[in-house]
């Protein structure tokens, strides 16, 4: 029996993105299917992370042209993995789940020998860029992954978690299922600034100390701090008294990048023990079947 697939791409102010990426998934889904590896059921499930721009009217208007296309809008900003949560909610019936960033630099290529992994047994297929080739059990390059390949037992056993600060790709690493990986050349950004952002925006959302504006305030003013005494210290260093001044900024700025950290981690406990939705969504492109 053929795999029914779901390819759940969050979208957050990528509007442009989504017109070059969506034909090419397009394709591929196609492509698979005839091929005979997927069901002809098979969808691409874009979500809107509530977007400042017209992704969602994007998303609204290539869903009417195309049946294989779906999506929903969040009500506010929930973040790329709880974005996924979302889209795993939607995703019950079907046998595998295929998560990525809308990016026209990924090679959606790899999704070929990702689904070949999961013939061959494995439940979870990190697809990996080939400068961080590893050997995939004791590597921990891939729990930072959002190129990755689930099946609907990974996605049952996500459902049983019930964080809101929670790493999906972390999780499913830990999860002691059969897991591979296989490895694509990525495609140069023509914008690397733009790149290296949606990283650290990546890393920061889905790290158990960050994520809130908490430390918009905490760490720019420590590292304004920081480097005040830095400056002090080296041009300064023949006057005793701006030594000493510059000193104390510096343990100042030491000392509130520590009040920073503790106050995020306890802000994190407090959201867990409260339990609050880990999103909202606010309109889909489809009915749901209750």
């Amino acid at each position: 029996m053929k795999p029914t697939l779901n390819i759940i791409v969050p979208c957050h102010n990528a509007e442009k993105e989504l017109l070059m990426v969506a034909p090419v998934l397009l394709d591929k889904i196609e492509e698979l299917s005839v091929a005979s590896k997927i069901s002809n059921e098979s969808r691409i499930f874009f979500i809107d992370d509530a977007s400042e721009d017209n992704t969602y009217k994007t998303i609204i208007s290539l869903s009417n042209d195309y049946p294989q296309i779906m999506g929903m809008t969040l009500s506010r900003y929930c973040g790329f993995d709880n974005s996924l949560m979302a889209g795993f909610e939607e995703s019950q019936n079907c046998d595998i789940v295929i998560v990525s960033k809308c990016s026209i630099n990924i090679d959606f290529n790899a999704i070929d020998r990702m689904i070949d992994e999961y013939l061959f047994g494995a439940d979870i297929v990190f697809a990996l860029t080939k400068h961080l080739k590893a050997p995939i059990i004791s590597a921990n390059k891939n729990r930072r992954s959002n190129f990755m390949l689930l099946s609907s037992k990974v996605i049952n056993e996500l459902n049983c978690y019930n964080e809101c600060n929670l790493s999906v790709s972390e999780v499913v690493s830990d999860l002691g299922l059969p897991k591979s990986a296989v490895y694509f050349s990525e495609k140069e950004s023509n914008n690397k600034a733009v790149k290296n952002l949606f990283m650290i925006k990546k890393y920061t959302e889905s790290s158990s100390w960050f994520s809130d504006k908490l430390l918009e305030f905490v760490f720019p003013l420590a590292g304004l701090l920081f480097l005040l005494s830095f400056v002090t210290m080296i041009f300064l260093s023949s006057n005793k008294n701006f030594l000493w001044i510059a000193f104390s900024f510096l343990l100042t700025s030491i000392v509130l990048i520590n009040i920073g950290v503790l106050a995020k981690s306890l802000k994190n406990i407090l959201s867990e023990i409260k339990q609050r939705p880990r999103y909202s969504v606010r309109e889909r492109t489809f009915i749901t079947k209750k």
